[in-house]
């Protein structure tokens, strides 16, 4: 159960370990939105349920990351418009003002402070530099927020 701030659930999902264990789950590369899980599904540990339940591709089985072509708007988490996906040192520039980004980094190499370090950036504005991986590479990718729960 996801619960708002003055207690009420504003999403809910039940299912059984063995529900788990047994789905199949479609991984595959970065589409034009992503997804990250509110932290109930993360620590039930529903991590194919949910992909399954809203028709999400899983980034890869490690990244509790997702993605889809179409905005899926009820969510139980963040939702995250990919704006531009591994740009060079000159891209990420001309797309973080000010160096100021918020930085997330989810079954990636380095940790939000070690980018910040590598591209010389620093906490906060309106974008969001995520650090992933997908079933064929590491990535980056600039983000704008959509909503989260």
């Amino acid at each position: 159960v996801d619960l708002s701030h003055s207690g009420v659930i504003r999403s809910a999902l039940s299912f059984s370990f063995s529900e788990e264990r047994n789905l199949s789950m479609r991984l595959g590369e970065p589409e034009k939105y992503l997804y990250e899980p509110g932290s109930s599904v993360l620590k039930s540990g529903a991590f194919k349920l949910i992909g399954k339940k809203f028709n999400l591709t899983k980034l890869e089985s490690n990244t509790h990351l997702y993605t889809s072509l179409n905005l899926v708007a009820d969510f139980p988490g963040k939702i995250f418009l990919i704006e531009w996906l591994n740009p060079d040192r000159k891209k990420i520039n001309e797309l973080i003002p000010k160096g100021q980004v918020n930085v997330i980094s989810r079954n990636y190499p380095l940790t939000p402070d070690e980018i910040k370090k590598k591209w010389h950036l620093r906490d906060g504005g309106e974008k969001f530099l995520i650090g992933f991986s997908s079933l064929k590479k590491k990535n980056l990718a600039i983000c704008s927020w959509v909503r989260d729960t």
